[in-house]
């Protein structure tokens, strides 16, 4: 939501066009199952949208516990001193809140620099934000509205914003050097942590991994409500391969994170390998691209025609790409902290799933079945419908 307002920020009267629910609640369905942005949304349903979401996080980004200190900061005599005191308040807060707050405030930053195309100013987008963020948790809407509240939490959020890069640059720094991992994760270990010791004050999750079972791809990581994970390659690493997290929620520490995730993974868990290389061999809507003790690829292919995918694309406009990422998605919205996992980017994207632990491609198999059977029968009908003569 935040990389599509920096995207849209020159749009005009950005965080100042009321926006009805009617639009809002089906973007944060999309959002919430696909865990990206739908296509084609308009800039001031996502402004209204990330409001929502800050507005109904279970604890407010500044914290009750923090809320007078914040206020206090805000009112203080020398601006300079208030800059000081909300510094140190920002690098005391809970890792996941002030993460959160970096990656917010600096995104609107962004967007309050195309001020002369948006219209929009910093006075009207610390009022615009201030009830979402400057509250406590047992206040109601209306007393965040209230005139003389608004003001206060208007005043905090307008400091965030003109001094965000001296605010926040210890937060930058933290980012930058405690929250990576330089040993790769194995998926089984993945699945389990996330199935079993994912504290549940854990709202979301996201960033980059280092994968066990492809070690020399990076991966983007999003971990959504009912333990929903979406994993997709971006290709070759760039750089030195590291895992790098931020995470929304409460009782998260990263170091006993590290020390579950290195403990699960060295657990021995008995392989499945040749039972799940089995049912897909055995399936002809399914072509099996790799097997080994860890983990299995493969590719979902088109069994009514002989026409390569190629042919497929080009005449029928079906693209097996689009159909493999398609399944996968499926698959984890189910959700329980297992998952099928994009390991190839195009061409030739190939689903890659764990044959050890808690949630293997055996365990999953009735899910895949379902939805493969869903999105070929789509493919059928499509081919049958058409005239071209091929």
């Amino acid at each position: 939501c935040l990389a599509f307002l920096k995207m849209h920020a020159a749009t005009p009267r950005l965080f100042r066009t009321t926006v009805s629910q009617v639009y809002v609640a089906p973007v944060k369905d999309y959002i919430e199952s696909h865990g990206k942005m739908p296509s084609g949304v308009d800039p001031h349903v996502a402004s209204a949208v990330l409001l929502d979401f800050l507005r109904h996080i279970p604890e407010p980004l500044v914290t009750s516990d923090k809320f007078d200190a914040f206020v206090a900061s805000s009112r203080m005599a020398s601006e300079a001193d208030g800059v000081r005191n909300l510094t140190c308040l920002v690098a005391d807060l809970p890792v996941e809140y002030k993460v959160t707050m970096e990656v917010v405030f600096g995104a609107l930053a962004e967007v309050l620099a195309h001020a002369e195309e948006n219209g929009l100013t910093i006075v009207g987008l610390s009022i615009a934000l201030a009830p979402a963020i400057v509250r406590k948790r047992d206040m109601t809407k209306m007393q965040t509205q209230d005139v003389r509240m608004a003001a206060i939490g208007a005043h905090v959020v307008e400091l965030l914003l003109l001094h965000h890069t001296s605010i926040f640059q210890q937060v930058r720094d933290q980012i930058a050097n405690a929250h990576k991992s330089k040993s790769p994760i194995s998926l089984a270990a993945l699945h389990a942590y996330v199935g079993s010791r994912l504290p549940p004050t854990t709202l979301r999750a996201k960033g980059i991994l280092y994968i066990q079972e492809d070690p020399t791809h990076r991966y983007v990581f999003q971990l959504s409500g009912k333990h929903r994970i979406q994993v997709v390659s971006t290709g070759v690493w760039p750089c030195a391969p590291s895992t790098q997290l931020a995470v929304i929620g409460t009782d998260f520490e990263f170091d006993q994170v590290q020390k579950d995730l290195e403990t699960l993974s060295q657990n021995d868990l008995a392989s499945d390998a040749l039972a799940c290389a089995d049912l897909v061999r055995a399936d002809d809507r399914f072509e099996l691209v790799h097997v080994t003790a860890s983990h299995i690829e493969f590719r979902v292919r088109c069994p009514v025609t002989t026409l390569d995918e190629t042919m497929l694309r080009h005449h029928h406009h079906i693209d097996m790409d689009d159909l493999n990422e398609q399944l996968g998605v499926a698959v984890n919205l189910a959700g329980g902290g297992g998952g099928l996992v994009l390991s190839l980017p195009r061409p030739d994207v190939a689903l890659l799933a764990s044959v050890a632990g808690p949630h293997t491609l055996r365990t999953m198999w009735p899910l895949i079945d379902l939805h493969a059977t869903k999105i070929l029968h789509v493919v059928r009908r499509k081919l049958a419908e058409c005239m071209c003569g091929f």
